[in-house]
């Protein structure tokens, strides 16, 4: 829920998370995911330890109760005692903790709803009130980018929490809760080998979360693996658009990139323009590009991106394949300087977009991690191709630059 309070002086709203108990059919708050207070409090010290180690926040910069949680469990070397329980909530807009020094911290349980109710009235101030379970089993915690350093033009900060951090904090509804999250948007078992690589049969549903397409065209080469170890870092899919010849020069390369359950579509056999060819050689150069893709990697390509998003009615007509181009090109093939793609990339993807690289130029492979981290912070999940677009929303022969929900 987000509620703007408009006798406040700041018309930012404030937002929390409610949960929906299907066996006991009751609504519950956000402190019911976790069992007690004192596994609320350690989930706090967890994201602490995010905002210190990934952000490079100091303790003192650590804001409002986490900076308090933080700093109390320093002073009595990690043992945090419950306050009494009519401690007063802090107003969020403030910032701060209790205002008295003292944590809102009190026994209750919070398996009991009225009990969490309450808490969840003393931890109004928290940044955990807004949070979600990522599709990786860890904790999604949004907060306001103005108290995190680095998160540079972005609207909102997700920052992610590892799944084995709060593994012992979690209740039993925190537990189906977070179930719910990985299982929730799991294909039908029969287009699990189709769709989702070796990502244990999850895929994102992109209509209803923040998604974008990183593509990477004319591969693979000298510096496809380094980019692909990133990619992994970072537990993001993207689509590679290959030259059949070089798949047949580099076949475990492209073994690997659909192993590792990324999208390899076609780029032509060696990157010429099609529209200089027949209908008859259009389809000749498809045919023995996808066979070298199906032989290394075990599947055929379903998209394809001709070379210079070069393509006329002869061209979509002779395709057995839909085109995918570009709704963001970062120019990396011309600038050939990694901060310009970086910014580039950084601000003009939107949700939806699909972005345009060039994973045979060093200075773009040394873009990617930033990408991914601004990108990342911002909320971004990073899906290929088939993911980014709904399930017969792509026609063979027709050309579709993007998946923009606007």
């Amino acid at each position: 829920m987000s509620v703007t309070d408009s006798t406040k002086a700041s018309d930012r709203p404030g937002s929390s998370t409610l949960w929906y108990d299907a066996r006991t059919e009751q609504v519950m708050p956000w402190t019911s995911l976790f069992h007690d207070e004192q596994a609320l409090a350690q989930a706090h010290l967890a994201l602490a330890d995010v905002l210190r180690e990934d952000y490079d926040m100091a303790p003192e910069q650590l804001p409002g109760l986490v900076g308090e949680v933080s700093a109390k469990a320093e002073e009595s070397d990690g043992e945090l005692v419950p306050a009494a329980a009519s401690d007063p909530a802090t107003d969020p807009e403030e910032g701060e903790g209790t205002g008295e020094g003292e944590l809102p911290l009190g026994d209750a349980d919070l398996t009991d709803p009225e009990q969490a109710m309450e808490a969840a009235e003393r931890w109004s101030a928290s940044p955990l009130a807004d949070l979600a379970f990522s599709t990786a089993g860890g904790l999604a915690v949004r907060m306001d980018p103005a108290q995190i350093p680095g998160t540079g033009r972005a609207e909102e900060a997700l920052i992610p929490i590892e799944a084995e951090e709060t593994e012992e904090s979690l209740s039993e509804l925190g537990y189906r809760a977070r179930d719910a999250a990985v299982n929730g948007n799991s294909v039908p078992a029969e287009r699990v080998a189709e769709t989702t690589g070796d990502t244990e049969g999850r895929t994102l549903d992109c209509a209803e979360a923040k998604c974008v397409a990183l593509t990477f065209d004319d591969g693979p080469g000298e510096y496809t693996e380094e980019l692909l170890d990133t990619l992994a870092e970072y537990d993001a899919q993207a689509t590679f658009y290959v030259l059949g010849s070089l798949v047949e020069e580099f076949p475990e390369i492209a073994e690997r990139t659909a192993a590792e359950g990324h999208e390899v579509g076609s780029h032509t056999w060696k990157h010429d323009d099609l529209t200089s060819l027949s209908g008859d050689g259009v389809r000749e150069d498809m045919e023995r590009t996808s066979e070298a893709i199906e032989k290394a990697t075990g599947k055929a390509p379903r998209t394809m991106r001709p070379p210079y998003g070069s393509h006329n009615s002869t061209v979509s007509d002779a395709l057995g394949q839909p085109i995918i181009l570009w709704d963001v090109d970062t120019m990396d093939w011309q600038s050939r300087d990694t901060d310009a793609i970086i910014d580039h990339a950084v601000s003009e993807v939107d949700t939806g977009s699909v972005v345009l690289f060039h994973d045979i130029h060093k200075s773009t492979v040394d873009a990617i991690p930033d990408i991914l981290k601004e990108l990342h912070s911002q909320g971004y999940h990073f899906v290929s191709v088939e993911n980014l677009f709904a399930d017969g929303q792509l026609s063979e022969g027709e050309a579709y630059t993007d998946a923009r929900l606007e």
